[in-house]
């Protein structure tokens, strides 16, 4: 048997969770009922599997005003986490895994990041390689990209 000897205040926290977990309450992690919320004007939470619910949800919870993205998230559909990831493109948000970031969370929304937060004991877990559609929008973007800093007086290099 494993004894830990926790700080008096630590050792009360442990036991409230522990009894919250057991009688079916709400632990310290888990997130919305939806799976999105603006949690407040800058932070905005998006919990669950990447498909048609939570496209819809970030379509229609997600404001500008948001700075930083906490994300739990198995992955999912491609397809849904695309549309999702629409959103937050172009936008340098921070993205804070809090628990999971999988599949096509890892693949098309960190990617997207301005600055990523892994919180400890959070995983990350990519797979596969670059899809082929999403290299080909990369190199489109690119292009875009670099004709616009071209447009503004810079050479091709300097772009």
């Amino acid at each position: 048997m494993w004894r830990v000897a926790l700080p008096a205040g630590l050792l009360a926290q442990a036991l409230l969770l522990g009894a919250c977990a057991s009688l079916g309450g709400a632990s310290a992690r888990e997130g919305p009922a939806l799976p999105c919320e603006q949690r407040t004007p800058e932070v905005f939470v998006l919990q669950g599997e990447t498909n048609e619910a939570l496209a819809a949800c970030v379509a229609s919870a997600f404001r500008p005003t948001t700075r930083e993205l906490l994300l739990d998230s198995p992955g999912g559909n491609v397809d849904r986490a695309l549309d999702t990831a629409a959103h937050f493109e172009g936008r340098g948000l921070t993205m804070r895994v809090v628990d999971d970031c999988n599949s096509s969370c890892a693949n098309y929304f960190l990617p997207l990041a301005g600055r990523i937060i892994v919180e400890p004991e959070a995983i990350v877990m990519l797979h596969g390689s670059l899809d082929p559609a999403l290299r080909g929008h990369l190199v489109d973007q690119r292009e875009v990209f670099i004709r616009d800093q071209i447009s503004a007086g810079a050479t091709r290099e300097e772009a």
